[in-house]
């Protein structure tokens, strides 16, 4: 049994109204992780593109992701990781559980990471 075969991924980008390929490292990311089947389900949402954060609200089935994993793919912490981000989705903490009793789990910033340069 997979640990995360009831959860969901949603990776949040920034986006661009000027440059459209700035999404495309998200989305190659999820696709990549999606390909993998490791989760029940992997979406990209961004601030400045389609689809957007608040569009992320009704991206996951409660009974196909239990619960539901917020990355932003954002190299450090700052304001759209810290109150863009959390606003637009509801958040009220690292850990918010909805209506349904989905729980959504609001992670750190990819860049953040040990391993990232």
């Amino acid at each position: 049994m997979n640990r995360y075969e009831h959860s969901g991924l949603l990776i949040v980008g920034h986006g661009s109204t000027v440059n459209p390929d700035s999404s495309a490292p998200t989305l190659a990311h999820a696709a990549e992780i999606r390909r993998r089947g490791i989760l029940a389900d992997v979406q990209c949402a961004f601030w400045k593109e389609e689809p957007s954060l608040r569009d992320a609200l009704f991206f996951f089935d409660v009974d196909a992701a239990r619960e539901v994993y917020v990355v932003p793919n954002f190299i450090s912490e700052g304001y759209f990781t810290q109150t863009v981000i959390p606003r637009e989705l509801e958040l009220n903490g690292r850990t918010t559980t909805r209506a349904n009793s989905q729980v959504w789990k609001y992670c750190e910033p990819v860049g953040n990471h040990a391993l990232m340069t």
